[in-house]
């Protein structure tokens, strides 16, 4: 039986309010989905903003775990997320 190890990643806004609490969007797929969200947003100041990133695994590769970076987002019309501005989160597994 041949097995497809595809991999991916899943993404999702998350906003980070003055007292640290925290509002998430669901788990998106794909790049335009991303690309919506982030244009969607109504930047306030005092919050922060982010686009987390998670690996998505097979089901033979699930028990390597996973990691989510995060990339800080701005509401200037420059800003794209790259990966050196980036933060680890976690990992599991």
């Amino acid at each position: 039986m041949v097995h497809d190890h595809s991999h991916g990643s899943e993404y999702q806004v998350k906003i980070v309010h003055e007292d640290g609490t925290e509002l998430l969007s669901g788990w998106m797929t794909s790049e335009e989905r991303v690309v919506e969200a982030v244009a969607a947003i109504q930047w306030v100041p005092g919050k922060t903003y982010w686009l987390q990133e998670r690996n998505v695994l097979c089901a033979v590769c699930s028990n390597m775990g996973y990691r989510i970076l995060e990339y800080p987002l701005t509401d200037t019309a420059s800003s794209r997320y790259s990966p050196h501005d980036s933060r680890y989160l976690r990992a599991g597994g």
